[in-house]
């Protein structure tokens, strides 16, 4: 059977694979087989990029691409289920393995949500890093006056795309990873707000936390 009479299968496969992975990393697995996790994680990975390009081969009609990168994808399977085998990270002998990092990539059902924000906010934010997103904008009070306050409005979302200007004081643009209800927000923050401010988070924090909104009223009455 030709290749191309099986993509709708593939992609299938190939979409349940990648949102796996993600389901994986963020149920904070990476410690899990004696520490082989993140090896596991890093090698699936590994095999989706190949799956990426496997994919771009049957769009081009290019078969030796193709064959290139099914046979990449075979051979790193067989390594992953030799990794099954390995011994666990901290005994003697065993292989040291880089924190995992999961590609980022728009999946199945997101969206991908560009910002324009200051060159100060994005010289030290990189692809793949998750990121608050906080705004600030005036709030009406019940005495009708207005109010500066910052709600933290987005939690623990992936960073896709940075677009750095030529200088700190220019502006860049940013691409987040929303699902369709965070994209409403963002979209919303960007024609209500004052300003917006991207936080970058500690690695391998993904909790979501209740936050109150920041008001300097609240702060010295």
């Amino acid at each position: 059977m030709a290749p191309a009479a099986l993509e709708d299968d593939y992609n299938d496969m190939r979409e349940r694979l990648i949102l796996s992975v993600a389901r994986i990393a963020k149920a904070g697995l990476e410690s899990s087989f004696g520490g082989r996790g993140t090896s596991f994680l890093n090698t699936l990975n590994a095999v989706t990029e190949r799956m990426d390009a496997l994919t771009d081969a049957l769009s081009q009609g290019d078969k030796e691409g193709f064959n290139k990168s099914a046979g990449g994808a075979l051979k790193l399977s067989r390594d992953l289920f030799a990794q099954l085998f390995e011994a666990p990270r901290g005994v003697p002998g065993a292989r040291f393995t880089p924190k995992y990092k999961p590609e980022a990539r728009i999946q199945p059902g997101y969206r991908g949500v560009s910002l324009s924000v200051p060159g100060s906010q994005v010289m030290f934010l990189s692809r793949g890093e998750r990121a608050d997103m906080l705004v600030t904008f005036d709030a009406v009070l019940s005495s009708g006056t207005k109010e500066a306050v910052t709600a933290t409005i987005l939690q623990d979302v992936v960073v896709l795309k940075v677009a750095r200007p030529d200088t700190p004081d220019g502006n860049g643009v940013v691409q987040l990873l929303c699902n369709p209800n965070e994209a409403q927000y963002a979209a919303l923050s960007l024609a209500q707000s004052k300003s917006i401010n991207l936080i970058r988070r500690a690695p391998g924090d993904l909790e979501l936390r209740p936050m109150e909104i920041a008001s300097f009223r609240k702060l010295f009455k």
